[in-house]
């Protein structure tokens, strides 16, 4: 969810890793890593099959998109391009980092964007200091 084109200020500067499924924005036709990851230097590792331990945080934000946003927006507005529905969709994600809150067990009432900012303090307090 968190990208380091994103224009945060505080948005950290690269990824440790990516839990992913394997799919074709991550996986290019040659059964690669596509370059954007491979130049970030940014770890795939793919889900296991049949593991809702490990893929249950994705599926309930596959439903949530589904729910709060396109749901919504198809009764509201007819599409003539895909970068239209990029657009409005970039917005949504945007409201759902920085200012809807949460309450998973990670975030605790707090948006995902303040949690991985306080996350990354704590970090630095354990492993720079």
């Amino acid at each position: 969810m968190y990208q380091t084109k994103t224009g945060w200020p505080d948005a950290p500067e690269s990824l440790a890793g990516l839990n992913r499924y394997g799919g074709p924005d991550v996986i290019g036709i040659t059964g690669r890593i596509t370059p954007e990851y491979a130049i970030n230097d940014i770890d795939h590792t793919k889900t296991k099959v049949r593991s809702p331990q490990t893929n249950g945080i994705c599926e309930r934000f596959h439903k949530t998109i589904l729910q709060e946003f396109y749901q919504i927006t198809f009764r509201k507005k007819l599409y003539e391009t895909v970068e239209a529905l990029q657009a409005d969709l970039d917005e949504w994600l945007d409201h759902y980092n920085t200012q809807r809150t949460h309450q998973g067990k990670m975030c605790c009432g707090r948006t995902p964007f303040e949690t991985m900012i306080e996350g990354k303090e704590i970090w630095k307090e354990k492993f720079v200091n």
